[in-house]
């Protein structure tokens, strides 16, 4: 006698396995050399989040609220990863008390990438009591499967999962509400990235790519809650063993490339998620907040009427000199608000300069290189290199694609 003869339709097993998250006897039939390449993407996947989670958090890293939301992103994403390490390697009859136990990490993950986008967008973040309030669904939900499964002895929990399928609750209410809920959670992370990726665009400031990179992780999670709502809606997938074995391989990959993403953005991002000294320098700083504020507006206007940057042998002090501004809390304003030095700085004002020259078409008149002298350059090779740091593509890629 199999596991499966508890079942009065052992059919009904593939749906509950998808309802569940969980393999049913058709995905367990999915061929080795799959099981094999999605053990291993979820084995390097569980390695690089757990230890970038371990990294941002270590010594004065963990000051920085967003190092720490981003570690407990991470995390998330590694119990995402242990779930679909179950659901490849265990069957669900056999290994009952593993249901319901690394299932709900997606109703965790998007209220932390909330508080990791507010925390990120906003350098005066700051975690309060309300912002508990995102986490109780997702406790409200482990604490129901404790006292409605996870208590039951090993029969009683083989027959609460053949009676799944009409537990309207388990089967369809938790896992949509979740989705939407999820949902909801990244259609606010989008609101709030796009009103200050409107605000950086009109003051032309560097965190515009930055921006740009969350909107697209945002967006790549909206379609994955989207499809999978869909899928649990139309269950006519859930039947079709093909379809299954397919969408929990997408599912890994989706999961597998936002980390990857996020990390690698992480990385090339300056003072993004990296050891943010930039704060933590400038800690026992005496400028006010008021005087900082007013420095920094002084300073945009400065940079966008008189643009100083087209002068090449522009430096600090005469900067500070011409805006009035002392040497140290200029440097401050640029590392805390930009999130760049000083030279980086100058050079995105150049770019951008260059940028508009030939979206006017003067490089059909004059050579590249003359207008990035114009604009302050004082070499082609500087040119050349800010340039690809600040648009991702070198000038004869962006002159074609303005074409």
């Amino acid at each position: 006698m199999g596991p499966y003869t508890f079942l009065e339709h052992p059919e009904d097993l593939n749906r509950i396995a998808y309802l569940l998250h969980c393999p049913g006897p058709k995905s367990i039939s999915v061929e080795i050399h799959k099981k094999v390449m999605l053990n291993l993407l979820i084995g390097i996947a569980i390695f690089q989040c757990t230890f970038f989670a371990v990294f941002l958090v270590s010594g004065k890293r963990r000051k920085n609220y967003s190092n720490r939301f981003l570690s407990f992103l991470l995390i998330s994403l590694v119990i995402a990863f242990i779930d679909h390490y179950y659901q490849a390697n265990f069957n669900v009859l056999e290994y009952p008390q593993y249901l319901f136990v690394f299932n709900f990490s997606a109703i965790f993950t998007t209220p932390i990438l909330l508080l990791y986008t507010k925390s990120t967008l906003d350098p005066n973040f700051r975690f309060s009591s309300k912002n508990i309030l995102y986490f109780v669904p997702g406790f409200s939900f482990i604490l129901f499967f404790i006292f409605d499964y996870h208590i039951l002895s090993f029969e009683e929990k083989i027959h609460y999962i053949q009676d799944i399928p009409a537990n309207y609750l388990v089967a369809y209410f938790i896992p949509i509400f979740g989705n939407l809920l999820s949902f909801a959670f990244v259609i606010q992370c989008m609101r709030l990235v796009y009103g200050v990726s409107s605000q950086l665009s009109r003051k032309q400031i560097p965190e515009i790519k930055h921006i740009r990179i969350i909107m697209f992780l945002l967006l790549s999670l909206l379609i994955f809650f989207i499809t999978t709502a869909f899928n649990i809606l139309f269950d006519e997938i859930l039947h079709n063993a093909f379809a299954y074995e397919y969408v929990v391989i997408a599912e890994v990959f989706s999961w597998f490339a936002f980390s990857i993403v996020l990390i690698y953005h992480g990385l090339t991002t300056p003072g993004l998620f990296l050891p943010q000294m930039i704060k933590i320098k400038y800690e026992k700083s005496v400028l006010k907040e008021s005087d900082k504020h007013i420095f920094r507006d002084r300073l945009n206007e400065y940079m966008l009427i008189e643009q100083p940057f087209l002068n090449p042998k522009l430096n600090l002090n005469s900067l500070s000199q011409k805006t009035n501004i002392p040497p140290k809390y200029l440097s401050q304003i640029i590392n805390e608000e930009k999130g760049l030095n000083f030279f980086d700085y100058i050079n995105y004002y150049r770019v951008e300069n260059v940028k508009q020259r030939l979206n006017t078409g003067e490089h059909h008149s004059r050579v590249i290189l003359s207008i990035a002298l114009d604009a302050g350059f004082n070499s082609k090779a500087a040119f050349n290199r800010a340039f690809k740091k600040n648009t991702g593509i070198t000038p004869s890629q962006y002159i074609k694609s303005i074409k």
